[in-house]
Parts: structure tokens; C-alpha cells; sequence
């Protein structure tokens, strides 16, 4: 919610389908140069410069998010969504689990 605007949205949908299944969350926000959604999942990287306000964050969420997806043997996909809603669209694709285990 921090990221969104007022009156903004956020959608989260999950989809199975084989191999796995996905979960996608989106929200409103600020625009993004399309070619800087992947790059918001590296570490400390930010939309706009820090002002140094409190509770602003340090640039790690979406990093831990793609951090724990590696982990996981998951895919994420991150885009700029286009104006006028703007903010970002996330998915993490996951692999169904072997029965053997």
C-alpha cells in the first residue's frame, strides 16, 4: 500500500496449470519507465531518489521477493504497468512439486 496512490488498487490471483502455478500481484501507483520493472528487484533500488524520511524503506522488498523465488526454484516476472494506472505487476511462477519428494 505504501507504493500505491489514493483510491489505487491491488490485485492478487493465483492460476494452476501444468507444470505449477502462478501467483500474480499488481497495484496502482506512480508510472515507471517499462524497462525499469526488472530492474526494481535488485538491491536497493528505488523509483525515485530516497529523501530520507522516515518509514520510507531502503529499496530491499521487491530484492527479497526475487531472493526467495531463487530459492524456491521459482520464476518472477516483473512490469511497469502502462499509464494512467501505472505501478507494477509481479508473478511468480512455481513448479508443481515431484510425488517422489
Amino acid at each position: 500500500m505504501r507504493h500505491n496512490r489514493p483510491g489505487g488498487r491491488i490485485e492478487v490471483t493465483t492460476a494452476a496449470g501444468p507444470p505449477g502455478g502462478g501467483l500474480t500481484v499488481s497495484n496502482t501507483g506512480p508510472v515507471i519507465d517499462p524497462a525499469g520493472g526488472p530492474r526494481l528487484l535488485e538491491p536497493f533500488r528505488r523509483r525515485a531518489e530516497r529523501r530520507h524520511r522516515a518509514g520510507e524503506g531502503a529499496g530491499l522488498g521487491l530484492s527479497l521477493v526475487a531472493s526467495a523465488a531463487r530459492a524456491h526454484g521459482a520464476r518472477l516476472r516483473a512490469q511497469a504497468n502502462p499509464a494512467p494506472d501505472g505501478g507494477t505487476t509481479l508473478t511468480v511462477y512455481c513448479e508443481a512439486a515431484s510425488a517422489e519428494a
